[in-house]
């Protein structure tokens, strides 16, 4: 009974319906790529694939809002039941069973549908691990890892740490190591193609899409790291819980028989219990404000569970206990009113079935979304028929004006975090077919990035292989035709710079394009180290004149826009301050200005003195 009402009340989506926003663009390009007809590799990059609607599923795709509805319920299901498996070890079934729904619907609450399905890995895996009973739960490596392969097609990162986690279980499983190990191995493969195949994409593709989104996940910590307000408590306290795991986990070695493989387990836990706790500091930490502290207690949730479950001794267990009732009790939860759950839970039901109940929400999407982008009448009618790309972040409004959409891959550009990834875009913009068209919003990247930056070969690409057709005060329509840039020419020797030291920008010539390049000194090995464990405390920062932008250092090499010429046809409003004067740096490096020439135009560039 408990468990229904856990599901119940734990399987439900705050909302299906499409609307404007950065993070409701993405959103909706994962619940609409079969609509566009998109192949994720080729057209479409994100380190969420073509599953990763069951955490935000809408009510464009039938079809995928099952998928979606499905997994909640088996994500609510699993993370219940062995989480009760565990609490079963210390309490009668009744007292645990209550335990559990508490701890589900309160101290998880505000997880994802794919962060419970980790919870409930790294929980199962935890008492593999640690009760290494022969023949007990020997398909629990495949399945994980079956798990981890659908997941990896969801959300990336959290995929490969379950992944991580049954090849984990495999090494330390108490008997046929290497069988086990072979089943996680087939299992991943097996269920990797066929996610793919169910998801309508073709298997040549999925190398490509893997390859790139591990670029996107690699670039991404330091790209977005960011503090938000005073979050040095919450360092603190990830510490405590961290030193805590620690000490369970010397105890539980120290205790251990030597020479019965005891030992090994106890390694294997705390090895999972590491991949565990570093995934929830990363997911905690790198747009970090104190909300955001509730993704690394969700993940060490279990791991103190299962020590408490472990006879690690008074004081141990009564601190692991203590741990419990601080993690399940975070004040980051969710309404659980019964009738907005009733609600959530009707409204996925009738869209699920009622095809006009549907259509009819769909259509008031449109009709909510259309006013909020403010789009001339002219551009409305300029927009029709011809497939769209959106820059920066609301490519909703491809959907929302029902416009063909064909992006670059990634297509909300500021997450193209390295150069490898801007070079993908830049060459799918340059080499886009004929009917191919912009929009360009004069808004512009997300809040402290600069949109001329993002990034800088897609944008350079843009500004030469496209014209202005249209203009409002909010959006700029551009259209496909010839190439109109010239090679680049140095116009100085490179310039080594000190951290804040002020720079005059080189004052274009007619009919030229200024560009930026700038090398940053390699920093220290701890510096290195510490970038690579969560974060960069200090991102790079660009200031133009005397406005500040953040800029990845995967990027800095640019080439940045430092000014266009009038005959591009952008106005001011779409080049954020440009043309720039001055120039710094907020770290040592090395800088070098160059010139491109548009239409054949040359002309030498005036030098600042």
């Amino acid at each position: 009974m408990l468990l229904v009402l856990t599901v119940t009340l734990r399987a439900t989506f705050p909302t299906i319906r499409p609307t404007n926003g950065t993070d409701a663009s993405w959103e909706l390009a994962l619940n609409t790529y079969r609509q566009y007809h998109l192949r994720f590799g080729p057209q479409l990059l994100y380190t969420y694939g073509p599953w990763g609607c069951i955490d935000y599923p809408l009510e464009t795709d039938r079809r995928l809002l099952l998928v979606a509805a499905v997994v909640a319920l088996v994500a609510a299901a699993a993370a219940w039941w062995v989480c009760y498996r565990l609490l079963r070890r210390l309490a009668a079934p009744w007292l645990a069973a209550v335990l559990c729904t508490v701890l589900v619907l309160v101290g998880m609450q505000s997880a994802e549908k794919s962060a419970l399905l980790l919870v409930a890995a790294v929980a199962a895996g935890f008492s593999y691990l640690a009760w290494r009973a022969p023949g007990r739960l020997p398909w629990l490596p495949g399945a994980l890892a079956g798990a981890g392969a659908l997941l990896t097609q969801a959300k990336f990162s959290e995929g490969l740490i379950l992944s991580a986690i049954a090849a984990l279980c495999a090494i330390g499983a108490p008997e046929r190591r290497l069988r086990r190990l072979a089943e996680v191995v087939l299992g991943w493969l097996v269920v990797s193609a066929l996610a793919w195949l169910a998801a309508g994409q073709r298997l040549t593709d999925y190398p490509r899409w893997f390859g790139g989104a591990l670029q996107v996940a690699a670039g991404y910590t330091e790209a977005m790291g960011v503090e938000v307000g005073p979050t040095w408590r919450s360092y603190l306290i990830m510490a405590a819980l961290a030193g805590l795991l620690v000490a369970f986990s010397i105890g539980q070695y120290r205790r251990a028989p030597r020479g019965s493989g005891v030992r090994g387990s106890v390694l294997a836990v705390s090895a999972l219990g590491l991949l565990a706790a570093y995934l929830g500091f990363k997911e905690a930490t790198v747009q970090h404000g104190v909300e955001h502290d509730v993704y690394f207690y969700l993940l060490v949730l279990p791991l103190f569970l299962g020590y408490l479950a472990l006879d690690s001794g008074r004081r141990l267990r009564a601190v692991a206990l203590a741990a419990v009732v601080l993690l399940g009790t975070s004040p980051w939860t969710l309404s659980l009113a019964p009738g907005t759950v009733l609600h959530r839970q009707l409204r996925t039901v009738r869209a699920l079935t009622d095809g006009r109940y549907r259509a009819d929400q769909l259509a008031a999407a449109r009709a909510q979304m259309q006013p909020r982008y403010a789009l001339s009448a002219p551009l409305q009618d300029a927009l029709a028929g011809r497939p769209l790309a959106v820059d920066t972040v609301e490519s909703s409004i491809a959907w929302a004006f029902d416009v063909p959409w064909r992006p670059v891959p990634i297509f909300q550009t500021f997450v193209a975090y390295t150069a490898a990834l801007d070079r993908r875009n830049a060459s799918a913009i340059a080499n886009a077919p004929a009917d191919q068209q912009i929009l360009r919003s004069v808004v512009g990247s997300i809040p402290g990035r600069n949109a001329l930056w993002d990034s800088p070969r897609y944008v350079l690409a843009e500004v030469c292989n496209y014209r202005v057709r249209l203009a409002d005060p909010r959006w700029l329509l551009l259209d496909k035709a010839a190439n109109r840039c010239g090679g680049a020419s140095a116009l100085a020797a490179p310039i080594r710079v000190r951290a804040g030291q002020p720079v005059p920008v080189p004052v274009a010539a007619s009919g030229q394009i200024v560009l930026m390049s700038f090398q940053p000194v390699a920093p220290g090995p701890l510096v290195r180290l510490g970038r690579l464990l969560d974060k960069s405390f200090s991102p790079l920062r660009v200031t133009v004149n005397g406005k500040a932008y953040r800029l990845p250092r995967a990027l800095a090499d640019g080439p940045l826009i430092a000014s266009l010429p009038a005959s591009v046809g952008w106005s001011g409003r779409f080049l954020l301050g440009s043309p720039y004067h001055e120039v710094s740096f907020s770290e040592d490096g090395t800088l070098t200005f160059s010139a491109v020439s548009l239409d054949g135009q040359a002309g030498a560039a005036a030098h600042p003195g």
